[in-house]
């Protein structure tokens, strides 16, 4: 189903509207793993554990990353910088679509706390290493892309203020 009915609505979309599909999908995909956990849950207690499989949970979230994520996360992030980009122009974004497709990146790190846990089940790390995805495909770009949009911002405010003018901008962007 991933790759014939979420993977195209997702490409279908561009922009703002790509992203919305991509949250929306994220969380119905988030909702649908949980469902399967309950109704497999003994298998996913006893059976997987005596094999040493992945469980349920885990191989759901792995399915995402790799039929969906993977194949859409570079659109995802230009649409995420596209919209910072916006923000910091004096647009106004929705920042819940910015923060859902943010967290995305970071779920995708670490799937464990997204789902309920029962007794005996590792909860995992949740710093550095939870954040692996999210600084790899995200943070980095977000970083580059920051620093190219002060850097011609100041420039463009030497070139055309006086000291004072240019201070009062650039408080004001520090606050």
């Amino acid at each position: 189903q991933l790759n014939k009915t979420v993977l195209p609505a997702i490409k279908g979309q561009h922009g703002e509207s790509m992203l919305q599909e991509f949250a929306k999908r994220w969380k119905n995909h988030k909702l649908l793993v949980r469902q399967m956990w309950k109704l497999f849950v003994y298998l996913d207690r006893f059976y997987i554990k005596r094999v040493s499989a992945l469980p349920l949970k885990a191989v759901g979230v792995q399915k995402f990353e790799q039929v969906v994520f993977n194949a859409v996360k570079d659109d995802v992030r230009s649409g995420v910088l596209s919209l910072i980009e916006k923000e910091r122009e004096g647009d106004q974004v929705d920042r819940d679509l910015l923060k859902s497709v943010v967290n995305v990146f970071v779920e995708i790190g670490d799937w464990r706390p997204l789902f309920p846990t029962r007794v005996g089940e590792e909860i995992g790390d949740i710093g550095a290493a939870r954040l692996n995805i999210y600084i790899k495909e995200l943070e980095q770009q977000l970083i580059a892309a920051t620093s190219e949009f002060y850097a011609r911002e100041s420039a463009s405010w030497i070139g055309s203020d006086s000291c004072p003018e240019y201070m009062k901008k650039a408080e004001k962007r520090l606050s």
